[in-house]
């Protein structure tokens, strides 16, 4: 057995950005410089000439036509594609190994240089290798003749990639992929998607584009006016944060600063800065642009792109953040009626918010089908229950009653009786379930657009002395913090078993060995491991634990903007990181369990999943995702269906 590994350098005059269906199919693509080694031989290279580009490559090809040699590429999908392209060679993905989606499943970087860089002292990428790809690989295509020494130097680039992926592949781990069975069928199903891709609704996204970039331009009118000419557009976010003496621009904060403001005009900044955060052009761009001929968007799914979790991550479009629909359904139904029939003067909504609105229902069905939208009920929770053996909660769950109402009962002793009583176990469920404190629940009722003053009961609680809510009494009234952490101690009173979950789940990190609710830890060099009941690992690097500026912390080196970042750790976060961990695995069986049995999923999300197909596949699919893996307790699972033509949740 050999492994081949292989780098390609390309040309189109397509953008890589519009995906790679556009790219390579760009009347100008061609391969113009290739290098590969076999196991641990010498570079093999093989360049264009001035006048055409690299046609075949009968020797490369033979050695990847042999059953027992297998391909290794970074980023492998673009390299077979372009094979297939440019030499007219499919190569089979059962003999095919991505260094990129190895890098990324064990929380490494997934770009090539970066994860050189992590992994030795010595990676270095030349300095003007931008400045070559875009001589080479960029219209209009500089001709090698012109200067052999830089034409030299860009051939040297692609065999320097061939060489530093060969060293990756061999310094990397090999816990999951390529060697877990799961992972290589998690991969293969996110590739898969990936190829069929999901239909838009191009005229309904051109409007929308049109719409948003109008009223994009009206609000940086306003702005530019309420601030005197100060701030030109709500892009200025540092201009800006620093008029509203705000810390952070995020949806939470603004939100936060809304609720608290006294001043017309602030409040007014505030609104139009909320407006843009929610501002769909961009959107509208990228799902015009990356469509391709078929109006079908591709390749939006990276695998294991998320660090800590192994969660799938956006890419383009980022489908996993489209901004949620503001208006009310009927109005919806009824503007999207009028701009297909050409009458978009007819819309019943205001610009801005429609706009907005008019994201999701841009990704459509295919005709003839209809999309079966399930997500899982509570599957954090669920999975919290069980990893944790907190059996009320657990037998809550496994025999179909309201958990939301459950918990309202176990915390205040009394029958729910309205919303805002199930409201209040909702909250907090998700704020205290990964050890959130007072702080957490008030988040959470700001991001559940409730009112903290409305859902929170009015209760005596002594919080003198208690120097971590200091900076929330800075904002909310001292009644409504005191009940916030007092509702916070209840709520880990009737869980015990969780909160002891934490803390076993820290003392096994940090001695890295043992095993604490469903989780097995140990060393595996610099890494300390989780295992998790799936048999895929969490990869912690260079774990510290020492003093700090709030006493004893705990750190870790991870991915984070393609490069490596030590962020701080606490119990509820190691805990929380296994708990998404295992809904990630339970995604993955659903995605591959689903592919096996011809079901045509187009989008997942997380908890939830679409299928692009019949009645039929929709009900197969709900069966699959409430059918929990082999490694996890039956009945414990439960999803819910809704059926639409058009994407909405």
């Amino acid at each position: 057995m050999a492994f081949v590994f292989l780098d390609f350098e390309t040309r189109s005059s397509t953008p890589i950005e519009h995906g790679l269906t556009q790219y390579f199919g760009d009347k100008d693509f061609g391969i113009i410089v290739s290098c590969y080694a076999v196991n641990d031989g010498p570079v093999i290279k093989s360049a264009a000439n001035s006048t055409d580009i690299l046609r075949t490559q009968p020797e490369l090809i033979e050695l990847l036509r042999d059953p027992d040699n297998t391909l290794v590429a970074h980023n492998a999908e673009f390299e077979v594609k372009a094979m297939k392209e440019g030499y007219g060679y499919e190569h089979p993905w059962s003999r095919t190994i991505c260094t990129a989606a190895q890098a990324r499943a064990h929380n490494l970087p997934g770009n090539l240089d970066m994860l050189a860089k992590a992994l030795f002292t010595d990676a270095a990428k030349p300095a003007n290798a931008k400045a070559l790809i875009k001589r080479y690989a960029c219209p209009p295509f500089e001709d090698p003749a012109l200067d052999p020494v830089a034409w030299s130097q860009f051939v040297e680039y692609c065999a320097n990639d061939v060489e530093l992926m060969r060293r990756s592949f061999k310094a990397m781990p090999f816990l999951n992929y390529p060697m877990l069975k799961s992972d290589r069928e998690a991969f293969a199903a996110i590739r898969r998607i990936n190829d069929r891709g999901i239909k838009i609704d191009r005229e309904l996204a051109e409007y929308g584009c049109k719409l948003a970039a109008e009223t994009r331009d009206s609000v940086n009118q306003v702005l530019c006016k309420l601030t005197a000419g100060r701030i030109q557009t709500v892009s200025q976010t540092a201009a800006l944060a620093k008029l509203l003496d705000m810390g952070s621009l995020s949806a939470e904060a603004v939100e936060e600063a809304l609720e608290e403001s006294d001043s017309p005009v602030r409040s007014a900044i505030l609104m139009l800065r909320q407006m843009a955060g929610q501002s769909s052009a961009s959107k509208f761009e990228r799902l015009l642009s990356m469509s391709d001929s078929d109006d079908r968007l591709r390749g939006q799914f990276v695998f294991r792109g998320a660090p800590h979790t192994g969660r799938h991550a956006g890419f383009g479009v980022q489908v996993h953040n489209l901004p949620k629909q503001v208006i009310s359904q009927i109005n919806l139904e009824h503007d999207i009626t009028m701009i297909k029939a050409g009458a978009p003067q007819l819309c019943i909504s205001d610009p801005m918010p429609l706009a907005v609105s008019l994201v999701r229902p841009s990704l459509i069905a295919t005709e003839g089908n209809q999309f079966y939208d399930i997500d899982w009920n509570a599957i954090e929770a669920r999975l919290t229950a069980w990893a944790a053996e907190e059996q009320w909660i657990l037998d809550v769950f496994l025999e179909d009653r309201d958990a939301y109402v459950e918990t309202y009962t176990a915390l205040t002793g009394k029958e729910a009786k309205g919303k805002n009583d199930r409201n209040l176990g909702k909250v907090t469920t998700l704020a205290f379930g990964f050890g959130g404190g007072a702080g957490a629940l008030l988040r959470g009722c700001v991001q559940a657009h409730l009112r903290a003053t409305e859902v929170l009961p009015r209760v005596e609680y002594d919080i003198e002395g208690k120097a971590w809510l200091d900076d929330l009494l800075k904002r909310h009234p001292k009644w409504l913090v005191a009940s916030a952490e007092k509702i916070k101690m209840d709520w880990r009173a009737v869980r015990p078993a969780t909160v002891q979950a934490w803390a076993a789940v820290q003392d096994c990190f940090l001695s890295g060995e043992g095993r604490a609710a469903k989780m097995e830890f140990f060393r595996d060099g610099d890494a300390t491991v989780m295992k998790l009941p799936s048999g895929r690992h969490l990869i912690y690097w260079n774990v510290k634990y020492e003093r700090g500026a709030d006493g004893m912390e705990i750190s870790a080196l991870g991915v984070y903007k393609n490069g490596m970042h030590r962020s701080k750790l606490t119990k509820g976060k190691i805990f929380q990181n296994g708990i998404q961990a295992m809904a990630v695995d339970v995604l993955d069986n659903t995605l591959t369990r689903a592919e096996k049995a011809g079901l045509p999923t187009v989008l997942h999300i997380h908890d939830q999943v679409v299928e692009d197909g019949t009645i039929h596949d929709g009900e197969n699919l709900k069966a699959i995702m409430e059918t929990s893996p082999d490694w996890l307790q039956p009945g414990l699972l439960k999803a819910e269906l809704e059926v639409r033509e058009r994407f909405a949740k």
